[in-house]
C-alpha cells in the first residue's frame, strides 16, 4: 500500500517555500524517482489528486518513491517566484528539486539516496537531461522524453523550409 503526502517547506524549513508531494511505498530502502515538471506552464503539486498523478502512483506502487515538487519558475506564486527563470531556465528549478529531496530524504529515513532517478516529458524531460549532467553525484539515472505535441503535423510546405534552413 503506497501512501500520499503532501509536504512543504513549514515542515522541513527550506529557504524557499517549496509545495512537494511524495508517494512512499511500504517497504524499506525505497529507490527514489523525481517526477517533476518544474517550467511555467503549470503546477503539478496542486494536481496530485487528478488522473495526471497517475503514472506516479503506478511507479510508487512498484516500490518507488516518487517526489514531485514545485519549485521556482511554476505559476501561481507570483512574478518575482516566475522571474527567477530569467535568462537561465534550468539552474533555479534544478536546485530546486535537490532541495526538495535531501529536506525529503531527512523526513523520510526509508529513501535510498544512492539509486535516485528522475523523469521528465517537455519542460521536465529538459530538466531531467540535464539533472544527470550538472549533478550526476544526486541523480543517477534520467529519463526525457520530447514535448507533447497536439495537432496533426506541420503542413508539408513547412517541412521543406525547415530543411532547406538545416
Amino acid at each position: 500500500m503506497t501512501a500520499l503526502q503532501i509536504v512543504t517547506c513549514r515542515q522541513w524549513r527550506a529557504p524557499r517555500c517549496l509545495a512537494a508531494a511524495v508517494v512512499v511505498p511500504a517497504g524499506n530502502a525505497a529507490p527514489v524517482l523525481l517526477s517533476p515538471y518544474g517550467g511555467p506552464a503549470m503546477q503539478r503539486v496542486v494536481r496530485v489528486r487528478d488522473a495526471a498523478f497517475c503514472e506516479d502512483q503506478w511507479f510508487a506502487e512498484h516500490g518507488f518513491a516518487v517526489l514531485v515538487t514545485d519549485g521556482r519558475g511554476t505559476p501561481g506564486r507570483g512574478p518575482e517566484w516566475s522571474k527567477t527563470m530569467f535568462g537561465d531556465t534550468l539552474s533555479a528549478p534544478l536546485e530546486d528539486q535537490v532541495e526538495a529531496l535531501d529536506a525529503v530524504a531527512a523526513q523520510f529515513p526509508d529513501l535510498d539516496r544512492g539509486r535516485v532517478g528522475i523523469r521528465g516529458w517537455s519542460y521536465g524531460g529538459a530538466l531531467a537531461a540535464i539533472a544527470v549532467i550538472r549533478s550526476p553525484d544526486v541523480f543517477n539515472a534520467a529519463v526525457s522524453g520530447p514535448r507533447r505535441t497536439r495537432g496533426p503535423p506541420p503542413p508539408r510546405r513547412l517541412r521543406r523550409r525547415a530543411r532547406r534552413r538545416g
